[in-house]
């Protein structure tokens, strides 16, 4: 009989032991998901969409500057 209560010890050990385990790797996986979301996703994408605006005016901005030192110049030089 002390045999049983021995293994019956160890089994529910080893079953505690598996489900800590398995309660830390559910909380790991939620608290993981948060910039798996789709209103991160849509976020990310948003911010994007803004950089490569701002890139855009950015390179608008100086093709324009090069154009106007360009046309001063040649101004000159005639």
């Amino acid at each position: 009989m002390g045999e049983i209560s021995v293994t019956s010890s160890r089994y529910a050990k080893s079953h505690q032991a598996h489900d800590l385990s398995r309660k830390h790797h559910d909380v790991a996986r939620k608290s993981s998901s948060w910039w798996n979301s789709p209103e991160t996703k849509r976020k990310k994408r948003v911010a994007r969409y803004k950089l490569y605006a701002a890139e855009g005016r950015v390179k608008s901005s100086v093709k324009k500057g090069f154009r106007w030192v360009k046309k001063t110049f040649s101004r000159f030089v005639r």
